[in-house]
């Protein structure tokens, strides 16, 4: 997936999932890298598949072949916007069953949307995009240093997490309630902003709307520039940035994530930022 310019990464952003969790327990869910993205493996209606995993995502979908090899007739319509409000609407599946190693999610929805004819030729063969909504009731570390997904039922499962160093996210639920993703929060001379956590973005640049340039002490005009700024626990970020007309205030993608382990606390809306070194 691809930032901004990338229209696939942005229509990934808005996708529409519902999920609800009915097996407890940690899971550890291996990442390996590909040329679009990080992927996980899942079975879907007892159907093996490759999926990119998007913590920027919001909603998770599944290309119309796969859908079709699963048994699922699409229908109706679901309809979001990207960060940058554009508006895409695709067609849903209901009722499906979702496996990811040892943790059965049971969709209300999933998006349907052939998102691949928007990837570069040569692309690998990716049967669609999961999301955070597959676990509102869960804690999950996302850490590139380990190549894992860990999801657990509670921050206490991390091991060495310091609780102390907790901080607010904001778990925002768009397209109608369906998307779920975490906002992290961002120091300011005049207050807190809100920063997405984006695996998609794959760019190497984090991402300030427009609206905050002057506070960042940035230019709006596209030239090559960087920026530092640090979360409201005290984790300090830098790198290059792209400054766009964004619909929300900032995004930290890959740049930050290969940097650092993020551990969130859905239910609660906490979550921990451990460096890693770089």
């Amino acid at each position: 997936m691809r930032h901004v310019h990338k229209t696939a990464c942005e229509i990934l952003a808005f996708m529409m999932f519902l999920a609800v969790p009915i097996s407890a327990g940690a899971e550890d869910i291996r990442l390996t890298p590909t040329s679009v993205g990080w992927t996980i493996q899942a079975v879907v209606n007892g159907k093996p598949g490759t999926f990119l995993f998007d913590t920027g995502g919001g909603n998770s979908i599944m290309n119309p072949q796969f859908a079709a090899n699963i048994g699922c007739k699409p229908w109706g319509q679901m309809s979001g916007f990207t960060m940058q409000s554009k508006r895409i609407d695709m067609l849903r599946c209901d009722g499906v069953a979702v496996k990811i190693g040892k943790i059965d999610v049971t969709p209300e929805t999933m998006g349907v949307f052939d998102f691949t004819r928007l990837l570069p030729p040569g692309s690998p063969h990716i049967d669609g995009s999961l999301a955070l909504d597959l676990f509102p009731n869960k804690t999950f570390r996302y850490s590139l240093t380990d190549r894992v997904l860990e999801v657990v039922d509670s921050p206490s499962e991390i091991k060495g997490l310091d609780k102390k160093s907790s901080m607010p996210v904001h778990v925002v639920r768009d397209a109608q309630g369906l998307a779920l993703e975490i906002n992290l929060p961002v120091k300011t001379p005049e207050g807190t902003a809100w920063f997405e956590l984006d695996s998609g973005n794959d760019s190497g640049d984090i991402l300030v709307g427009k609206h905050l340039a002057g506070l960042f002490h940035l230019s709006t005009e596209h030239k090559k520039q960087k920026v530092s700024g640090s979360l409201l626990n005290g984790a300090a970020f830098t790198g290059s940035v792209e400054v766009l007309d964004l619909a929300l205030d900032g995004n930290l993608g890959l740049s930050f994530l290969k940097d650092n382990d993020v551990v969130v606390d859905i239910p609660e809306h906490r979550a921990w930022v451990i460096p890693r070194g770089k």
